[in-house]
């Protein structure tokens, strides 16, 4: 089956493979630019993941260092004909293994009703609602969710 999670193999992408994705994923209103992905990533600790199936890019996820103890997980996606396969739950693990071996305590994601399977996927990772923006769109209230990934 193509995109079988089996097959999908995550590692340290680059920014241009990220936006190649993005700019597949119909559900987000705008495109990040190279420039916003490099002003957002410099300067601070950060990682860029990708998820392959046969050298094709599936999803990525992008975080940054928002304080010593507190890692943001900023963006990512999967491609829609690979979701439902396991794909941003081998990204997410990945990162949050990342994060824990470089001395963060927290990682801190936002995200929106409008994203349901997201949410539901934190939630059932032990990700803890920590936050609420409300808007006058329902679908568009913001949330933030935090898990611990270091005990000490």
């Amino acid at each position: 089956m193509k995109g079988n999670s089996s097959l999908v193999k995550v590692e340290v992408g680059s920014i241009q493979q990220v936006i190649e994705v993005e700019r597949s994923i119909s559900e987000f209103e705008r495109q990040t630019t190279d420039e916003e992905y490099v002003e957002r990533l410099s300067d601070r600790r950060s990682l860029v993941l990708v998820a392959t199936n046969n050298d094709e890019v599936v999803g990525f996820k992008v975080g940054h260092e928002e304080n010593d103890e507190v890692f943001y997980s900023w963006i990512g996606a999967v491609k829609t004909e690979f979701r439902d396969q396991g794909v941003a739950l081998a990204l997410m693990k990945f990162q949050e293994k990342w994060v824990a071996q470089n001395g963060f305590k927290r990682i801190r994601v936002n995200t929106y009703n409008k994203y349901a399977p997201m949410i539901c996927m934190l939630i059932s990772n032990n990700y803890q609602l920590v936050g609420f923006d409300q808007h006058s769109d329902i679908q568009r209230n913001k949330l933030t969710f935090e898990k611990i990934v270091c005990f000490s």
